[in-house]
């Protein structure tokens, strides 16, 4: 079994002092990188914070309309804060290492960042030369700076839009928004291949969230999770089943598919919510194979201990699951979990259920 683990810390009552060294270790991290990301905060929420951003479509065409939906998670006292979204707007200087431009990451510029609305739903439009400013589109030069060159993509050969994501007392975050761009760098006779197998990116999906007790099934009834005082939960965290490889009829248009000869699978591009495949460039060969995506998930709890913060499969392991371990606090009430699942080009989606700790 290929599960990748990053092994959580210990968040019991009893372990506050160890809380406030990690949490300084996350500000220093912070401050070192200016720029936080989601997914990379301690696991325990204590207080209103963002944990996820979710675009819809998953991967956006320049000058297409895009739908930005936060996931606010909160302590025992419930959200007091209302997320406010910027897009960021400058193009990363090319003395900078960092994945944005450190003029969207400080004070807020008004050159550099565009405000895009507030509230958990957002919707917006990415900008018609995102490619130019965040792809492999040849960009016009920044005053001051000499010609620019086109942005390296990211590991999955895919570019993004930056979004700064701002919670009152919490700080800022950053989300990014997959912008399909025009293949570079590649052989003529490989970009047409590439056109023709690439299908977009599809938005993950979480089908199950299961739990157990010392190997016995411990029901979820309406989203609630009822156990005892320091008792020991296997979760598991289920996503869809994505084809192997490509046949007409599987009901996905994979990147091998004839969409001229599958109308079953390809007329409406019916994609996978779990580890898809997809069309990729190998700079190393020049040509265009198809992978598949790694997944993961990012646990968070209001109380308790986790074994893990995150559990992911990597691209190699289509096992539709991952599973963690949350021991319940000695605190008797009701407690939050969320789950948070993401593929490795921008696909995210979450759930969330209540534990009542009693006796």
């Amino acid at each position: 079994m290929d599960v990748l683990s990053s092994r959580g810390k210990t968040f019991a009552q009893s372990a506050w002092s160890a809380v406030a060294l990690q949490a300084k270790a996350a500000l220093a991290l912070v401050l070192i990188s200016c720029v936080p990301k989601l997914d990379s905060g301690l696991a325990t929420v204590s207080a209103p914070r963002v944990l996820a951003v979710r675009a819809e479509p998953a991967e956006v065409a320049p000058g297409d309309r895009v739908s930005l939906r936060v996931l606010l998670a909160a302590g025992a006292a419930g959200p007091t804060a209302t997320p406010r979204v910027w897009r960021c707007a400058a193009r990363r200087a090319l003395s900078e290492s960092a994945s944005v431009s450190q003029r969207c990451t400080g004070d807020r510029d008004a050159a550099s960042l565009e405000f895009v609305g507030e509230g958990e739903e957002v919707d917006t439009t990415v900008p018609s030369d995102a490619c130019e400013v965040f792809g492999p589109n040849p960009p016009e030069p920044e005053p001051g700076e000499p010609a620019g060159r086109p942005v390296d993509p990211d590991p999955t050969g895919g570019y993004f839009v930056p979004f700064r994501v701002s919670l009152e007392g919490a700080g800022d975050s950053f989300a990014e928004v997959r912008v399909r761009c025009p293949l570079g760098g590649a052989p003529p006779t490989e970009v047409v291949a590439f056109n023709r197998a690439d299908r977009g990116n599809e938005n993950t999906a979480i089908t199950a969230v299961e739990a157990s007790v010392n190997g016995a099934p411990r029901s979820i009834e309406g989203g609630a999770l009822r156990v005892r005082p320091g008792e020991r939960v296997r979760l598991e965290v289920r996503w869809p089943p994505c084809p192997l490889d490509d046949q007409c009829g599987d009901g996905v248009c994979g990147p091998g598919d004839d969409v001229r000869s599958c109308a079953a699978d390809c007329a409406t591009l019916a994609r996978c919510a779990g580890a898809e495949r997809f069309a990729y460039f190998d700079r190393a060969s020049r040509a265009v194979t198809a992978r598949r995506e790694s997944m993961r998930v990012s646990f968070y709890q209001t109380a308790g201990a986790l074994r893990d913060e995150r559990v992911g499969r990597s691209s190699s392991d289509p096992t539709p699951f991952v599973f963690n371990e949350w021991t319940a606090p000695e605190l008797h009430g009701e407690q939050r979990l969320w789950f948070v699942l993401r593929d490795d080009r921008g696909g995210v989606s979450w759930a969330n259920i209540r534990a009542i700790v009693a006796e």
